[in-house]
């Protein structure tokens, strides 16, 4: 029953469909000026806002990025590829150079027993260290599809490793849009999945593993969380809408309908806070509105930097159907910018901000389009991007 956290972190689970591989998760440079984003062809590109131009970073293969990572000194790009099967498994990166578009290394490794040829076509996220020394892989297989499986790369030593033990909470992280990486880059939150629950950890470089420890109230709020609801209030409850998931110093904050969860690496400990003011404040807006717009729940809320707006993404089960509204928090009021739906698996989120505020991505599935849009704090639609082929 507990394995059900996983799905339910999987902010669209309801939409998972056909299969077929869609476009990844855009990642937005730190000047805001320009995000990394990916075609449903395997094709990585890079999208310049002052331009209004694209580059193609890695051209169309059989690999299937799902997201692409950035240096923390903004040089370098790393673009994840992998396979997997029953008696093998196979992950690489490519490190393109920003500067000129250049492809400065290339690495595959390979494990198991090799029965067919290797096709590097399983979707693959990558997140790179803080202190840019290491980029994580994750990618889609195993007993538990969702928890996926884990590659370590060394940057300095060009060597990739699975990992060993507890993963890298990529399955949690993902969806409320934070890295499993602390941010002094001593280590990773991880998690294992048990028949009691979830149980979270910290490891770090030398291998150690400290789990974070609990109470039974926390646990109980936890596993609710995760637990597979029937009615519609129950599985509301159990969503993550607010928008301030985030690490503060040493500490993963992330705000439920339940209360703001914090697992903090130093004190080794998970616990539960009440909503402050301000997020209690905005979740009453976001039940009001439900209430007044039956058969919808909102699974993800991004609002914009020194502005009343905000964009929230809704979710109607009963039609498959995701919606984006625009809302104005101060006048409270909201209009429908668009309607569409996710198409294939993935645990990211389908709305992006900028570092600086003025502007998010969303991406998304519109009448057989995935289509990645980017609005202004402003409310008005600036660009839209078709990425179902680049060529």
């Amino acid at each position: 029953m507990h394995l059900q956290l996983t799905r339910m972190l999987i902010l669209l689970t309801p939409l998972l469909a056909t299969g077929c591989f869609s476009p990844g998760a855009p990642v937005w440079m730190e000047d805001s000026q320009s995000f990394i984003y990916t075609f449903t062809d395997g094709a990585v590109a890079q999208y310049d806002m002052q331009k209004q131009a694209t580059r193609i970073l890695c051209n169309p293969n059989l690999a299937r990025p799902e997201r692409a990572a950035i240096s923390p000194d903004q040089q370098f790009v790393a673009i994840p590829f992998a396979s997997w099967t029953e008696t093998s498994d196979a992950a690489g990166v490519n490190i393109v150079r920003l500067s000129d578009g250049v492809l400065v290394s290339s690495e595959l490794k390979e494990w198991g027993m090799k029965k067919e040829p290797t096709t590097l076509d399983q979707p693959a996220s990558a997140y790179w260290s803080p202190d840019g020394q290491r980029i994580l892989i994750y990618y889609k297989g195993g007993i538990d599809e969702l928890l996926g499986k884990c590659v370590m790369y060394d940057v300095q030593q060009k060597t990739l490793s699975p990992i060993k033990g507890a993963l890298p909470a990529v399955s949690f992280t993902a969806p409320i849009g934070c890295s499993p990486f602390s941010p002094d880059g001593s280590g990773y939150l991880a998690m294992r999945m048990t028949l009691d629950g979830p149980v979270f950890s910290f490891v770090d470089w030398m291998g150690w593993e400290s789990q974070l420890s609990t109470t039974e109230e926390v646990n109980k709020k936890i596993n609710f969380l995760g637990d597979d609801h029937e009615t519609k209030g129950a599985k509301k409850a159990a969503t993550f809408p607010l928008p301030n998931a985030d690490w503060v110093g040493n500490v993963l904050q992330c705000s439920t309908r339940l209360g703001t969860l914090h697992f903090d690496i130093k004190k080794k400990e998970v616990t539960f806070h009440p909503l402050t003011e301000k997020l209690q404040g905005q979740l009453n807006q976001i039940d009001g509105a439900e209430d007044a717009d039956k058969g919808w729940i909102t699974y993800q809320v991004a609002p914009f930097q020194e502005s009343p707006i905000e964009i929230h993404c809704l979710l109607n089960e009963t039609v498959a159907t995701l919606r984006f509204d625009l809302v104005d928090t101060k006048e409270k009021r909201r209009r429908v910018l668009f309607e569409g739906e996710l198409r294939a698996k993935t645990i990211n989120r389908p709305l992006t901000c900028s570092p600086d505020g003025k502007h998010i991505l969303v991406w998304f599935n519109q009448n057989g389009k995935d289509l990645i849009t980017v609005v202004r704090n402003d409310g008005e639609i600036i660009s839209e991007l078709k990425t179902n082929s680049s060529q």
